[in-house]
């Protein structure tokens, strides 16, 4: 796996990964869920998705 995180031992065959995973160590979140009156906050665009089922 040519990507590995520089915070903990985990490797990714794509960056793409790799950039995501980063993100669950800075803690940046981008991804807010659009019902109104719902304050939840993601790292990730797919954990909105399943927040949302």
């Amino acid at each position: 796996r040519p990507y590995r995180c520089t915070i903990c031992p985990r490797g990714f065959y794509q960056d793409r990964d790799l950039q995501r995973h980063i993100d669950t160590h800075t803690g940046t979140r981008y991804y807010h869920c659009p019902v109104q009156g719902c304050d939840k906050v993601y790292t990730r665009e797919d954990r909105v998705t399943r927040h949302m089922k």
